[in-house]
């Protein structure tokens, strides 16, 4: 037997269509935001003359997750390899690199 649009209950349709394009706006405001985050320090590392300093690679962790049924997950991943800049304001300034 298969259920239509309308057999769903309104209240769920709308919670869910809500939480779909609340969920997809903050990805693309998100990403937008980072775009334009790296295209700033670009253009001020450029301005200041900065030069790679420091460099700290990513390290990798392992760790596990526990469910609401008590399950547990296994987790892996490495942390972003991270460069310090020294620039002409006398500052260091550490970046996650790209």
């Amino acid at each position: 037997m298969r259920r239509s649009l309308a057999a769903i209950p309104q209240p769920l349709f709308w919670f869910v269509g809500a939480t779909f394009v609340l969920t997809n706006v903050g990805l693309l405001l998100g990403e937008r935001y980072s775009a334009r985050e790296r295209t700033a320090w670009q253009a001020f590392k450029a301005a200041q003359h900065c030069r790679a300093e420091t460099h700290e690679a990513g390290v990798p962790y392992k760790g596990a997750t526990y469910g609401p049924r008590n399950e547990v997950t296994p987790v892996e991943g490495v942390t972003p390899s991270r460069t310090g800049w020294r620039c002409d304001d006398g500052q260091l300034h550490v970046h996650d690199d790209d």
